[in-house]
């Protein structure tokens, strides 16, 4: 079978205070969408970049208005898979 091997996300500052940047190594040129939900489940944010091209993506997300606590953030991309990854909010 083709398994898809699983892609680590990164995060760094965390825990976080306002902001958090999200790395990751992008296989091929595709869309990729970040999305971030809180411990419930519940979908906090959700942002597509158009037509990333391979290699390290690096994004910067925004949680200066979330409440203190956990938070999950996925990723999706064509063809690939991604750990979730955690983040606390202080």
């Amino acid at each position: 079978s083709n398994e898809i091997p699983v892609t680590t996300i990164n995060l760094f500052p965390n825990p976080v205070v306002n902001q958090t940047n999200i790395t990751f190594d992008l296989a091929k040129a595709s869309d990729v969408t970040i999305s971030v939900y809180s411990i419930t489940g519940k979908m906090i944010s959700n942002k597509t970049l158009s037509n990333r091209q391979p290699g390290e993506i690096k994004h910067a997300i925004n949680a200066s208005d979330l409440p203190k606590g956990v938070y999950f953030v996925n990723v999706q991309a064509e063809g690939m898979k991604f750990k979730a990854a955690k983040f606390i909010k202080q």
